[in-house]
This record gives C-alpha cells, structure tokens and sequence, in this order.
C-alpha cells in the first residue's frame, strides 16, 4: 500500500496511551500503519475503509493493519481476510475515487468463509 498523501511505503508501528486514575492504570494499544516519509498514519479507528476497485462490482476492504477482504456487490459476499499486500500484488486493482461507506457494506454481505 502507498501512502494517499505523498505516495510513501507504509511501516507498521505501534501506539501507546496512558491514563492514570486512583484506581486504575488503563493502557490503550493501537496497531498503526504510518508511512515512513510524510507519518501519515492510519489507526484502527479509520478501519473498515475501501482501499481498491478491480471493477464495477468488486472492491477491496482494508478490515486491520494487515488484513483485506474483498466484497462482491454484485452478489453482495465477502470473502476472507488476506494479507492486503498479497491481495493487491496481483495487480487488477484500481484506485477508488468515489466514497464508500465499507462498515455498512460489509454489515449487510454475506459471508462466504471456506
């Protein structure tokens, strides 16, 4: 994956938030994915997103730093979680330029784990 902002390599990295109350210490751990040249980062709060298009009727879901399932509209199911760069490797893959809600849409599919 590139970053969408100056095209950079994504690194996986990790962040940490303490909150120190009288009867807790809470420690809150987030998986991100930041690129190495402009620290544009995604958190697992941005996540489902919609990362590809092969066609009119298929998209590729990011669901986890390093996780992706593709989605069938036409048929409306998913399919596993694949690493997202063994996915887009393949190539046939496009950039999206329209808005997707990807929560929704994967709400509503269907699974089709094998």
């Amino acid at each position: 994956m590139k970053c969408p902002k100056c095209g950079g390599r994504y690194i996986e990295d990790v962040t940490e938030k303490h909150e120190v109350t009288d009867d807790f210490i809470t420690i809150q751990i987030d998986e991100i994915v930041r690129c190495e040249k402009c620290g544009y980062d995604i958190t697992n709060q941005q996540l489902p997103r919609v990362i590809a298009k092969r066609d009119e009727d298929t998209l590729l879901i990011q669901v986890s730093q390093t996780h992706s399932r593709i989605l069938s509209l036409r048929d409306n199911v998913m399919f596993p979680a694949m690493y997202t760069e063994a996915l887009l490797v393949k190539g046939y893959w496009d950039d999206v330029e329209e808005e997707f809600d990807a929560k929704t849409l994967l709400d509503n599919a269907r699974t089709n784990d094998f």
